[in-house]
């Protein structure tokens, strides 16, 4: 006899906003990317769904995925002189864009 796959845990009261009710584990999932700042060669480990976003606002702006972020790069550089955590820009820059998007 199997035994039956234990339920999803749920916190008591339910779930608070589902937003993560019935989405692919796969959006959560990491992946690197190789793009050059400054004429040097980096590696940049996002969430599928930043990658996803970073295209968006790419698109919108009319630009590639990897010319983004060396704007984004360069102006942060500008702003706050050197970037400790690529990845972390990339992130907080996709909420700031997308809070900004009416």
């Amino acid at each position: 006899m199997n035994p039956k796959p234990a339920p999803p845990r749920r916190r008591q009261g339910g779930t608070m906003c589902n937003l993560l009710q019935g989405r692919d584990p796969a959006d959560f999932a990491q992946t690197s990317r190789s793009v050059r700042l400054s004429g040097r060669s980096t590696s940049v480990r996002l969430e599928r769904v930043f990658w996803d976003a970073l295209g968006e606002i790419a698109t919108a702006e009319g630009v590639s995925v990897p010319r983004l972020i060396a704007l984004l790069h360069d102006e942060a550089e500008d702003w706050f002189g050197d970037i400790d955590n690529l990845a972390s820009l990339l992130r907080a820059a996709c909420i700031l864009y997308r809070r900004r998007s009416p």
